[in-house]
């Protein structure tokens, strides 16, 4: 039996550990021709072996290559792995398809002679006629539709006129990851293939245990036009040569649900949303609601839902994440860049429509935007706390770097929008790329210099809302308003980038401890307890509390002259107020008051556990953290002085601390 592969490439970056949904269906047309088909997904392989060699994948009997260079990151090991296919595997075509692929078609065939093939836009029906066309030595690859090749030295582009139709994907099955996944009983419980959508979040949805993510095709194209998208109605009739969307009809959207629920998924994730005046998608949903599905829901709507249909989901499940993205808090600017714009006192109703529901919602807000000032991206940044902070679940805003879309007006016509592009070329761009594993690619820069500023402290406003979590809802009460905690960031960013202390920010921790050190010294006016939050954060929010044993069966007499202090790691603090009542609230979705204790409690933390400790034990570690004695008696005696001034009753308390000093020595409290 004849071979077809096909390549999804994960290993040079971080974002694209999922393969598109088209690239199952392109292994399930060329399975139903009679193939044995295969998709090999680098970053499992490597993972898998410790090493990834495209030959250890290559036969004879293979007669199609395919990589996937959907996404514009995946484009470079695409291409490194085309040459190394065509030096193993002459016998094959080899070729590329995907957005990224469509666009930059010609540049990649001239520049890498060793690429056979790009499919421009839809691939369904052209795959049929390419793979007929080498059981035919190739003799009629001319009228295959939407394929570039190369004839000699020569780029041929052939007529670009096919664009899928519902009836032309009707028979394709999308939910097929055991049929077609290279090695599927080892990729199955990877992580590519085991991701969980919402994980990302720095909130965890509690309400329900959300598994596994299927990524659900209900559609193809666009009828708006976002300045930054390269999915966008001018995008898709250059990369598709698509004019109106294509939808999937009910059957067969059911189908992939009910294949997919065999495979264990039981979380769907949609973003299809292009007519939200008329959305076509309520047939579907009531489908899945009268089926009863056991189902997650997780949906990116395009503009905002009605009330109305908001309803319509909670009859499909209750357990619903659903995605907004106003990309600004400035109205203004929203209406200019997104092609689907809506006002903000529209969206803050749905969010608190969605709030009172008890609905999840992940709000997304976006940079750098054209025609966008300093006070604009400032009001986002508020925007952006204020909606982390007023609520006390369900609700959480992100701020994400935008990437520059080939095919986006933006990067087709840069100076229109007032931006500028720093790759223009494919080469350039690919440049760009390998510089950005782990982020998205950004090659232009808009809005006004005055924004730069604000731009970078964006970065930190991540970093923060990472760090504390749901008690970043905590931390802000320490502030009159979102205003004064926002302009205590800002001096607090102003700080580490003048002093460059954020190169030494390798962990959370590092940002707390220094937060901790700038909070001691700000004139910025708040709650007198933030300080001491901050500790407890940093040592006892995440770990449980343990009993300290102070038993010993070895215990050496130390030198009375030694001298001791704490060891490394090791912190010793006194809690005044209810921290844990209000962290253990939050958990239950309920915001209560930071409020002063009867009695202060004491903690020490080593070895990356915390312990309640007594009065006593915590003079007894302060002192040797004070470093003012000369020797372990000395400290002893001190500590014991606060407690007797009897000389009996002293030397007796002063030998047991001795006694207690030789046990955590042993245990590496003290040095």
């Amino acid at each position: 039996m004849k071979k077809v592969l096909f390549f999804h490439c994960s290993r040079y970056n971080e974002l694209t550990p999922v393969i598109t949904m088209g690239l199952w269906g392109l292994a399930d047309i060329a399975a139903h021709m009679g193939y044995d088909v295969k998709i090999i997904h680098t970053g499992i392989e490597e993972r898998k072996n410790g090493r990834f060699a495209i030959e250890d994948y290559l036969e004879e009997d293979i007669v199609l290559i395919g990589f996937s260079a959907h996404w514009f990151p995946m484009t470079k090991e695409s291409i490194d792995l085309a040459l190394e296919a065509k030096k193993n595997c002459p016998q094959a075509f080899i070729y590329m398809g995907g957005f990224s692929a469509s666009f930059f078609a010609k540049q990649i065939l001239e520049k890498y002679d060793f690429i056979d093939g790009i499919m421009r836009g839809d691939s369904e029906m052209p795959l049929k006629c390419l793979l007929k066309s080498i059981e035919n030595d190739k003799k009629d690859i001319g009228s295959i539709p939407n394929l570039c090749w190369r004839n000699g030295d020569i780029i041929v582009e052939n007529a670009f006129s096919y664009v899928s139709k519902p009836e032309d994907l009707r028979d394709i099955d999308y939910a097929t990851y055991d049929k077609y996944m290279f090695d599927y009983e080892y990729a199955k419980n990877s992580v590519e293939m085991s991701l969980k959508y919402a994980d990302f979040a720095d909130f965890a949805i509690t309400d329900y245990e959300y598994g596994k993510t299927f990524y659900l095709l209900t559609g193809k194209g666009c009828y708006a036009q976002c300045l930054f998208c390269g999915g966008g109605i001018s995008a898709q009739k250059m990369i598709s040569n698509r004019e109106k969307c294509l939808f999937l009809d009910d059957n067969h959207i059911m189908k992939t649900v009910y294949d997919a629920q065999k495979l264990g998924y039981r979380t769907f994730y949609i973003c299809f949303d292009p007519l939200p005046q008329n959305p076509k998608y309520l047939s579907y949903l009531r489908r899945m609601a009268e089926a009863k599905l056991d189902i997650d829901l997780f949906f990116g709507f395009w503009q905002l839902p009605t009330l109305e249909i908001i309803d319509e989901f909670k009859k499909v499940t209750n357990n619903l994440l659903f995605e907004l993205s106003p990309e600004t808090n400035s109205d203004r600017i929203r209406d200019k860049v997104r092609g689907y714009s809506f006002k903000n006192e529209e969206m803050y109703k749905v969010i608190q429509k969605c709030y009172d529901e008890q609905i999840y919602v992940h709000i997304y807000f976006s940079y750098p935007l054209p025609y966008e000032q300093s006070e604009e991206v400032r009001s986002t940044r508020k925007a952006f706390w204020q909606l982390n902070t007023q609520y006390v679940h369900y609700i959480e805003a992100f701020y994400i770097k935008l990437s520059t879309d080939p095919a986006s007006p933006l990067y087709c016509l840069p100076e229109k929008y007032g931006c500028k592009l720093i790759a223009k070329s494919l080469e350039e761009h690919l440049e760009e790329c390998y510089k950005s594993c782990n982020g998205n690619i950004m090659v232009h820069s808009a809005g006004e210099d005055a924004a730069r500023e604000q731009y970078q402290y964006i970065l930190f406003d991540n970093n923060i809302k990472a760090v504390f979590k749901y008690n970043i809802k905590i931390v802000i009460t320490a502030f009159k308003n979102v205003d004064e905690f926002v302009d205590y960031l800002d001096e607090f960013y102003k700080e580490c980038l003048s002093k460059e202390v954020y190169l030494q920010f390798h962990t959370g921790s590092d940002i707390i401890d220094y937060l901790i050190t700038y909070t001691e010294r700000s004139s910025v006016v708040c709650s007198e307890w933030l300080i001491e939050f901050y500790k407890y954060v940093l040592y006892l929010a995440n770990n449980k509390l343990k009993k300290m044993e102070l038993v010993s069966s070895n215990i050496q007499e130390e030198k009375s002259d030694d001298i001791y202090t704490l060891g490394e790691g090791v912190e010793v603090f006194q809690v005044t107020y209810n921290f844990y009542e209000v962290c253990e609230k939050l958990i239950d979705k309920e915001l209560v008051p930071v409020e002063k204790l009867p009695e202060a409690k004491f903690y020490l933390f080593f070895s990356g556990e915390s312990f309640e400790i007594n009065e006593s034990f915590y003079d007894l570690l302060t002192a040797y953290k004070s470093n003012t004695y000369d020797s372990m008696k000395s400290v002893c005696s001190a500590v014991a002085e606060l407690y007797t001034d009897q000389e009996e009753e002293h030397n007796y308390i002063t030998q047991d601390l001795m006694r207690i000093s030789s046990i955590i020595k042993e245990q590496k409290i003290l040095k």
